[in-house]
């Protein structure tokens, strides 16, 4: 989840009312156990926008129940926890400087390099329709390798990933923009916004059903043999849409709730603590 994560889509096609629908993602190990799942219910009504994350297992970004809102097309979105009822901004620049902060700090004990992502476009024509709105396919395959040194002991890793996407332009409300960006905040760590941006590149429209197939080898340091093969599959999938009426309310933080530390400022300390624990 994922940026700013917002792209102002180029869309085509006035909408009346607002939209509703729900997204599901899950990701499975390559023995089909699923260790991540996303369950999020979307309103959505012109710049305004409200995301609420109905099942959040594995992710270390949120919580089940809380919910993301936005009233001017993404531009500046909150956290909210009903359950503390407390809101904090959602920076998502701030966080990816974070998380290459993170990198960069640890680089006299964890020094890692990746090469440039080489993609290919494998396919690309007009995808079925995916809850009855014209979609793009596209199939894409991105590799890079990734050098990881840690006290001296080294992993040599190729990272395969395909993409399939169905995406659509059919959207005219700009508040769908919170979920998209093809220009992601730069992290400070060239290698790291190297890597996001080859990703990003592929989606062209809003996805309503993306299958990525991430497929990792780890090589002896001087890659004559395979010591590990690991794949994970995540699918996500866009259903009950419905272009309908969305009350006003829904787009409206409640008045008794309290502004709480920013929502970066916790994302430090998690990965402070993960860091501390190796």
């Amino acid at each position: 989840m994922i940026k700013n994560m917002l792209i102002l889509c180029f869309l085509v096609g006035p909408a009346f009312g607002g939209w509703t629908f729900v997204s599901e993602s899950r990701t499975s190990d390559d023995k089909g156990n699923i260790n991540q799942k996303m369950i999020v219910r979307s309103m959505v009504d012109g710049n305004n926008g409200k995301f609420i994350f109905e099942e959040a297992s594995g992710s270390p970004m949120t919580t089940t129940g809380n919910y993301l809102i936005t009233n001017n097309g993404g531009e500046t979105i909150y956290m909210v926890d009903p359950v503390n009822k407390t809101y904090s901004q959602f920076d998502v620049k701030s966080l990816m400087q974070v998380a290459g902060s993170m990198m960069n700090m640890v680089q006299g004990v964890v020094k890692m390099e990746f090469t440039d992502p080489e993609v290919k476009i494998l396919e690309e024509r007009a995808g079925e329709k995916v809850e009855g709105m014209p979609t793009k396919y596209r199939k894409s395959n991105t590799t890079y390798e990734m050098r990881i040194k840690v006290l001296g002991m080294k992993k040599v890793m190729d990272v395969e990933i395909v993409e399939e996407s169905w995406t659509t332009k059919a959207f005219s409300d700009m508040a769908f923009s919170a979920w998209l960006t093809n220009d992601p905040a730069p992290t400070g760590n060239e290698d790291l916004d190297r890597v996001i941006l080859a990703s990003v590149k592929q989606i062209d429209g809003y996805p309503l059903k993306m299958i990525q197939t991430n497929t990792t080898t780890t090589w002896n340091k001087k890659k004559t043999k395979v010591k590990d093969k690991s794949t994970t599959r995540t699918l996500t999938v866009v259903t009950n849409l419905k272009n309908e009426k969305v009350d006003a309310s829904q787009f409206k933080i409640p008045e008794t709730y309290v502004q709480s530390e920013s929502q970066e400022q916790g994302a430090i300390d998690d990965l402070k603590n993960i860091f501390n624990k190796n």
